[in-house]
């Protein structure tokens, strides 16, 4: 029963999703479609923000036990980011 004790900062860091290398591959994407170098900071951060909200909406559907399809988390998603 002498096990040591459990890190908060390493477990989070485990569960934690590495950003860098989806922001790198999106970065590329964009280049490669020819989207200016001055908005591309912009672009990525945008399109990021509306992958987290995705994920979000989906799984607050999925905690109140509602449909998960396609139009309500496109939806829900909209209501979400709308403001910004």
């Amino acid at each position: 029963m002498n096990e040591p004790p459990i890190s908060l900062a390493t477990e989070r860091k485990a569960r934690e999703r590495d950003f860098s290398a989806e922001r790198a591959d999106l970065l590329a994407e964009l280049r490669e479609i020819g989207v200016e170098e001055s908005e591309l900071a912009a672009f990525v951060q945008r399109i990021m923000e509306i992958e987290w909200a995705v994920f979000h909406c989906s799984r607050m559907l999925e905690y109140h036990d509602l449909d998960q399809d396609a139009r309500s988390v496109v939806e829900l998603t909209k209501l979400m980011v709308r403001g910004k």
